[in-house]
């Protein structure tokens, strides 16, 4: 009988994502009986796309805000020709003046909120037992387990408000989009996870001048992705067409729970 024990850790040398992992191996002979069992486990880190410095590309979602023009023409005769201007950090408590606002947008970059590469949990075992039965027939089963999980960011939730022109929070001649993305909430995942499941059988025998062979296995295979979907803004985009007072969409919302696709 042997027992093997391996632990490892793989790194990137240019930092970011490492990999520890351990396998176990047990193996038993005894006279016409042989037992092998073999686990591995690894757990692989995310890597970011700000940890591999990725380029960004522009988008008007950011923490803070943008405003822009619906028809993507100019905002105001104000910032000349402007079509997106950043929000203020005092709408957030009050309604702004056009003076407020500023052709300097708010930028965020989301690359600590999406991965290259995902977090990833992997867990596989395989056993083999073999034997003789009925004095000449030799008789194996085999089983495996394989179970893999992804965790991967997608970014910060976003959303996108249609402001009409008369809104108590518009200064503006022309109705304007505000965009946002919201990093107090955690960022957007996608979780996949993947069971499969194999059990496999092998008989031989001699019969005469005769040699036969029996063999059957049975496997099931099961994966479940979830992806959140990003933020419902349907009920507040409701509330600023009704020119709710109280509708601010510039102050911290409350939207909901992330809905989820499966």
């Amino acid at each position: 009988k042997a027992v093997t024990a391996e632990v490892e850790d793989r790194f990137a040398t240019e930092g970011g994502r490492n990999t520890p992992g351990a396998e176990l191996d047990l193996l038993r002979i005894r006279t016409d009986k042989r037992v092998n069992l073999h686990l591995e486990y690894s757990r692989p880190g995310a890597l970011t796309e700000s940890e591999r410095d990725i380029i960004q590309a522009p988008n008007a979602a950011a923490v803070g805000g943008n405003v822009s023009s619906l028809n993507r023409g100019a905002i105001d005769p104000l910032f000349g020709n402007a079509t997106t201007l950043g929000i203020p950090a005092l709408a957030a408590t009050q309604a702004p003046l056009l003076g407020d606002f500023t052709t300097t947008r708010n930028v965020t970059d989301q690359g600590a909120y999406r991965t290259l590469l995902p977090q990833q949990r992997t867990f596989s075992a395989n056993g083999t037992y073999a034997t003789t039965i009925f004095g000449n027939v030799s008789a194996s089963l085999n089983a495996t387990v394989d179970h893999n999980v992804t965790r991967a960011l997608r970014g910060l939730a976003e959303v996108d408000l249609d402001l009409p022109v008369g809104s108590p929070y518009s200064p503006f001649a022309v109705p304007v989009r505000v965009t946002r993305a919201f990093d107090d909430v955690p960022a957007l995942t996608q979780r996949a996870e993947t069971t499969d499941l194999h059990l496999g059988g092998t008989l031989n025998g001699d019969r005469g001048q005769w040699r036969w062979s029996l063999t059957g296995n049975v496997d099931r295979d099961e994966s479940n992705t979830v992806t959140q979907a990003g933020l419902d803004a349907g009920a507040f985009q409701a509330r600023l067409d009704a020119f709710d007072p109280l509708a601010n969409p510039y102050a911290p919302l409350s939207l909901g729970a992330l809905p989820q696709d499966r």
